[in-house]
């Protein structure tokens, strides 16, 4: 059988589960750049706002 051989293909594949989690890392990993545009837009907008008031404030955006 291909898997009983060391080095087969079957071998090398990662389990599935990691494997989904390497693609959320990546999927995660994009969007740094986005979520850190629009964290220095909303400085911008708010300079005396305090990094707990431009969190708050985003965290409604997004997340509610």
């Amino acid at each position: 059988m291909a898997a009983d051989v060391p080095g087969s293909a079957a071998q090398e594949e990662p389990e599935p589960g990691r494997r989904v989690l390497a693609l959320l890392d990546k999927a995660i990993g994009s969007q740094t750049v986005l979520v850190r545009k629009h964290i220095a837009r909303a400085r911008q907008r708010h300079p005396e706002a305090t990094p707990a008031q431009t969190i708050r404030s985003l965290e409604r955006m997004y997340v509610s």
